[in-house]
């Protein structure tokens, strides 16, 4: 299984971002500032235990500017499964066809302004059903 596609809205400074990851070694380079970071630590955000969520310190800060704290929305997409994965992620496959299918995760973060404190959902999708693995408050 390999990542194929990363997208990204209003995560720090990224408004909405997709990127599409080539199969093999994939390198993010970029200027000082200009969202390298955000990349990884959105990652991290979709694919650590819900144990470590502490260690990504989601705050208010991590909302973009100007959006009145619009939602954190992060979506990976991975492709190249194997029989395995898919009996692990079936509530979350995308049917693409001739018998392959993609394993879509997404994440929703919410700012709860009454307690000032991000509200975490990861969801995963089948046919546009939602299930929700886990849910941090």
């Amino acid at each position: 299984m390999r990542l194929r596609e990363l997208t990204i809205r209003n995560f720090r400074k990224i408004k909405d971002l997709t990127v599409i990851f080539p199969p093999g070694l994939c390198v993010i380079v970029g200027e000082n500032n200009s969202g390298k970071t955000a990349i990884i630590d959105a990652l991290r955000l979709m694919l650590l235990p819900s144990r470590d969520f502490d260690a990504l310190h989601i705050n208010e800060d991590d909302f973009k500017n100007g959006t009145d704290y619009a939602p954190i929305e992060i979506s990976c997409v991975f492709s190249d499964l194997n029989d395995e994965d898919e009996v692990h992620f079936m509530e979350c496959l995308i049917d693409i066809g001739d018998g392959k299918f993609d394993l879509r995760l997404n994440a929703r973060v919410e700012f709860n302004k009454t307690t000032r404190r991000p509200n975490v959902k990861n969801v995963g999708w089948r046919n546009g059903r939602g299930i929700i693995f886990f849910k941090f408050v």
